[in-house]
């Protein structure tokens, strides 16, 4: 853990709280994380940056890099492509996890078909907290026509 000026764990977490509507890159707010000891006061922050603004209406935060490399690891094992991508599926269904392009894309790599690799890079997208970067996922595709319907479904979606 980071050295820090506020030795409190309560502190600390009341301090990261009222940050949070005063950043200008949600994006990285997760390594704020990182300043916390305990799971409890991990899980406290993240429950109140799902919901300021009221109602979850507030920026979307992704999850921290161990949380990632855990479901990385946990995905990268899985032998069978149907397993894998199975998994990746179940990863980005799941509404309690936020990823950056760059996390989405090394899921997404782990699958070898292109149509599968557009499919994911669909359901992915609603859980994006970068979407200014979401052309990045463009590079995953070998057809003009896979690159074209995945544009179609950005300029289409509506959150």
């Amino acid at each position: 853990m980071a050295p820090t000026l506020v030795s409190a764990e309560n502190n600390r977490l009341q301090l990261a709280k009222l940050s949070y509507r005063s950043i200008v890159d949600p994006v990285n707010f997760s390594q704020i994380y990182s300043l916390l000891s305990t799971q409890a006061s991990k899980n406290e922050l993240e429950a109140y940056v799902r919901n300021y603004g009221g109602g979850g209406a507030g920026y979307k935060v992704a999850m921290s890099d161990a949380e990632f490399n855990t479901i990385y690891q946990n995905t990268q094992i899985q032998f069978l492509p149907g397993a894998k991508m199975a998994s990746i599926t179940n990863t980005f269904n799941n509404t309690s996890y936020y990823f950056t392009v760059a996390q989405a894309k090394k899921l997404i790599e782990l699958v070898s078909l292109e149509s599968n690799r557009l499919q994911l890079a669909k359901l992915s997208y609603r859980m994006i907290t970068d979407r200014g970067n979401f052309s990045q996922l463009y590079d995953l595709f070998s057809t003009q026509a896979s690159k074209d319907e995945l544009a179609a479904y950005v300029n289409a979606y509506v959150d």
